[in-house]
């Protein structure tokens, strides 16, 4: 059964787990964990964690700017009323949302590593020119090797002090100019479609009409009739503004809303496997398995019901 806490519950934990405070070391099983800021433009943020439990996070966390996180081990998924997605070991996540709130849900594995940098609007807006910084991004991508070998020297730093503070931030601006050098690059396929301001409402339409109704299995030409868009501009700019398909958006929100049902509601496998719009229970089992790492079964042994 998840431990389940609010976002000022965890926050302090993390925060008294950062001071060595050993009640909260003992009580969470956490073996690292601390927030740094690097100059008033950015943060770098650390969790090395062995829980006792996966964890369930609620309440709102409201920030703005962008982020860019490393899921070192485990996983975790986070949703709100704008959007849902999930991060895997050896994920990227970059995040930019003009003023949301960061997740009202979270979902995270017992063990869980993940370090992260926040950068605020204003260093955007100043340093990076192109305006696609003016859009929405939600992207998971796998880590580059270039990351990989900057991550590393980020935790095994050499300096303290003023000298280690450059050099985090040398550090955080390569990974930052490699990762948005990929972004990029992977929407030059994108430069010669043109999207008026129809397409991009249409298309956040489809997304409404995608996660308002998982029950049901719309093809991307149903889906492009109800939005009003053709099925090219869909596929292309659903990517484009969102970071993935729609059906990977639908998945991800499927697998997490069945995992809520399935720890605080009192339906069995079926029925919950129905209402998130599996026909057929053994391919609902298989999904959630491949996604979560645990059998849907064993998420509700642990609650009180159990069918």
């Amino acid at each position: 059964m998840a431990l389940k806490l609010t976002v000022d519950n965890y926050q302090e934990i993390t925060r008294q787990i950062s001071l060595n405070n050993q009640s909260y070391v003992e009580k969470y099983d956490a073996i690292e964990s601390y927030h740094k800021t690097i100059n008033g433009d950015m943060s770098l943020f650390y969790l090395d964690a062995n829980f006792n439990h996966d964890i369930e996070i609620s309440g709102q966390s409201k920030q703005k700017g962008f982020f860019l996180t490393f899921q070192l081990e485990g996983h975790y998924a986070l949703k709100n009323d704008k959007f849902t997605y999930s991060s895997k070991k050896n994920d990227i996540t970059m995040i930019h949302i003009e003023d949301f709130d960061l997740f009202n849900h979270a979902l995270c594995s017992k063990k869980y590593k993940t370090l992260g940098f926040f950068i605020s609007d204003k260093f955007i807006e100043e340093k990076i020119k192109d305006n696609f910084f003016s859009k929405d991004i939600i992207k998971n991508t796998p880590m580059t090797l270039h990351s990989k070998i900057c991550l590393n020297q980020i935790l095994q730093s050499p300096y303290k002090g003023s000298l280690n503070d450059i050099f985090l931030e040398s550090k955080v601006l390569e990974i930052l100019s490699c990762e948005l050098h990929e972004l990029f690059k992977s929407e030059d396929s994108l430069t010669n479609t043109i999207f008026t301001q129809d397409d991009i409402y249409a298309i956040h339409n489809a997304k409404e009409i995608l996660l308002n109704n998982i029950k049901n299995n719309f093809s991307l030409k149903q889906l492009a009739l109800k939005s009003k868009i053709n099925e090219f501009k869909l596929k292309k700019g659903f990517k484009r503004i969102f970071g993935q398909s729609p059906y990977k958006m639908l998945k991800e929100k499927r697998m997490i809303e069945a995992r809520i049902l399935l720890e605080n509601s009192e339906y069995n496998i079926y029925e919950i496997s129905q209402l998130v719009g599996f026909k057929n229970q053994s391919h609902f089992t298989k999904n959630f398995s491949e996604y979560f790492g645990v059998l849907p079964k064993d998420i509700m042994k642990n609650r009180k019901y159990y069918y």
